[in-house]
């Protein structure tokens, strides 16, 4: 149910031409309640509402600074078009409510980043954790982003030996051999949340088209 709440707020966004940049669960609005656990009971009875909170972030998708050096989102949440600097729109955000529905399941970060030093560490630590999910970074992202060249070769080959070497542990897997979660249940969960969590953001999920998925049903 709050999956579903907050995908509704995206969808509003999204029609209202809006790109919000730093959706993340500390942005998500339980009702007020004495306890988490009484806000939890509000919103599955029906009588409470999600919200999708702090909109210092947010622009108009037509304002976009499409060439910003600054990072943006939350490093934990941040898309790969913003690793690398491809062009950043609402699916950003729907590649951050990706991360924040595992995290809703498991209680743990789907790429939780060390604080190394520096930015490009960090960067590469993020990459090789999207790679371990996702596969290799795509070649038309790593020729188009601006900030991918210190990152990845034209072909996406990271240039850190740290990503070379990562091995693919695709979500159904982690779900089950991380979190004890059974076979049909893992595959129905990756199912709901992979479309999130595409590399390439014009191939992501909208938020409404996510919010027709039968998981949210079951």
């Amino acid at each position: 149910i709050i999956c579903r709440q907050v995908l509704y707020g995206l969808r509003a966004l999204v029609d209202a031409d809006v790109v919000h940049s730093d959706i993340k669960p500390e942005n998500i609005l339980l009702p007020a309640a004495a306890s988490p656990s009484d806000a939890a009971f509000l919103v599955l009875s029906g009588s409470g509402v999600v919200k999708v909170c702090d909109l210092g972030s947010a622009s108009p998708v037509e304002d976009v600074d499409q060439e910003a050096d600054y990072p943006r989102q939350t490093r934990d949440y941040r898309a790969p078009e913003a690793v690398l600097g491809c062009h950043f729109g609402p699916p950003a955000d729907v590649w951050s409510m990706g991360c924040c529905a595992f995290e809703m399941m498991t209680g743990e970060r789907m790429f939780d980043i060390v604080e190394e030093e520096g930015e490009l560490e960090r960067d590469f630590e993020q990459l090789g954790l999207m790679m371990e999910l996702l596969g290799p970074v795509p070649a038309v992202m790593a020729r188009e982003g601006t900030r991918a060249r210190p990152l990845v070769s034209q072909t996406g080959v990271p240039r850190s030996p740290r990503c070379r070497d990562v091995r693919r542990w695709p979500l159904r897997e982690v779900m089950i051999d991380k979190y004890g979660m059974p076979a049909a249940s893992a595959a129905a969960v990756a199912a709901f949340v992979l479309p999130m969590l595409t590399w390439r953001p014009e191939r992501r999920v909208t938020p409404g088209a996510a919010l027709r998925h039968p998981w949210l049903e079951q």
